[in-house]
């Protein structure tokens, strides 16, 4: 135990000395304190409201996914890189690894649930697809899945490894630096460094690192298993993607019929008393086309009247700074989630292998920037949130 005691101190220093290993311990606290609060904030703002509408409660459940990644998730995961892995307890390593690979992939399917929610409330309002029912329902199951992909990963580890017996003289050596090509998603693989050949027989033996094993799971289910966590993110990306840019499109020709419906105005033709309607459309570069039709189904163009010529120019303006709007808002979505997640899924499928693993493991835990940004894209960004926020602010 006292052995063991100095290997974590010494485990400690020299994470603290290491330039990597100071910039890491900032990220990481810096994640869990903004986090927290920003979370904490959108949750007491969402909970006050309680309009029952399913997009208040996906964000309620974003929220608090994403408050306890922030206040559990990201702190135990820099304690397990302060003490390099090195922990006696298979239960404590196996519950890291179920908390990480449970909460992250349910807070990426919860944006997934929240694009798809926006699509059919906004492209598809007549269908009625999503009621708060279903809603709960969706999060459930979205749940579970999750569970499930926590709980397969953490079988997949322990502090116990299956190990070849040797004869006297012969040994067996493990290295205790990650080996940055071997990730699983979320979660380090070991290296097993065999120096003479072992003999038929095996055994479970204790190692005090928590490190992938196979006596559970066998290597060729954790190595497939690896590669669907990693399409879970990818599923959840494209989704993202297709629906908001589906719902971006949608918008736009939504708000180009409004302007062309509020462009028939009554008017009067040369003195002419009788009644005559101008039709107003705006063609895809933006000018204008005036047409006039009367009773006596009479045509002719016509000057359209400063004021009102001067309102459709002011709406036009008004749609293309919403469009832009949305357009950032959906922007930002995509590419947070991009950077959040690239360096993982690309050092987990080897495609990236880094040289400076204690610099890797910065890129790689990218992914809590997700937790952080959430709650900026969804509720912060949103003009009555902000106003709902301030009043809570001064009432408290």
């Amino acid at each position: 135990m006292a052995d063991s005691s100095c290997n974590m101190t010494s485990n400690i220093y020299q994470f603290l000395y290491r330039a990597e290993g100071i910039a890491l311990f900032v990220m990481l606290s810096v994640i869990s304190v903004t986090g927290a609060v920003g979370n904490a904030l959108v949750f007491a703002v969402y909970w006050k409201k309680q309009d029952q509408q399913t997009s208040t409660f996906f964000i309620i459940t974003l929220a608090v996914t994403d408050f306890i990644t922030c206040i559990i998730n990201v702190p135990f995961t820099l304690v397990m890189e302060f003490i390099n892995l090195q922990i006696e307890s298979d239960i404590l390593c196996k519950l890291y690894l179920f908390l990480v690979t449970s909460t992250v992939p349910f807070s990426t399917f919860i944006m997934a649930a929240i694009a798809v929610d926006r699509y059919l409330c906004i492209c598809h309002p007549l269908l009625h697809l999503m009621n708060l029912t279903r809603a709960k329902v969706t999060v459930g199951a979205l749940a579970c899945l999750a569970g499930f992909a926590g709980l397969m990963v953490g079988l997949c580890h322990g502090v116990y490894q299956l190990c070849p017996t040797y004869s006297i003289n012969t040994t067996m050596e493990y290295t205790t630096d990650p080996t940055w090509s071997n990730y699983s998603m979320m979660a380090p693989f070991a290296q097993a460094v065999k120096l003479w050949e072992p003999s038929p027989d095996q055994e479970i033996r204790y190692t005090g690192f928590c490190r992938p094993n196979t006596f559970i799971l066998g290597a060729e289910v954790r190595l497939s298993y690896k590669y669907f966590h990693i399409s879970l993110y990818l599923v959840s990306l494209i989704t993202i993607i297709v629906l908001y840019s589906l719902l971006f499109k949608s918008v736009i020709d939504r708000r180009r019929k409004k302007r062309e419906q509020r462009a028939q105005v009554p008017t009067l033709l040369n003195g002419n008393k009788e009644a005559t309607e101008l039709h107003v459309v705006y063609n895809k570069k933006g000018s204008f086309t005036k047409t006039v039709g009367s009773r006596n189904n009479s045509h002719g163009n016509v000057d359209l009247p400063p004021e009102i010529e001067h309102r459709r120019l002011m709406e036009k303006a008004r749609d293309r700074k919403a469009n832009v709007k949305t357009a950032l808002m959906l922007f930002v979505v995509a590419v947070v989630f991009i950077i959040g997640f690239l360096p993982a899924i690309l050092m987990s499928s080897k495609i990236l292998i880094p040289t400076n693993h204690d610099a890797a493991k910065i890129y790689f835990y990218f992914y809590f920037w997700n937790h952080v940004a959430n709650p900026i894209i969804y509720s912060f960004m949103n003009e009555n949130f902000r106003d709902e926020m301030r009043k809570l602010v001064r009432c408290c």
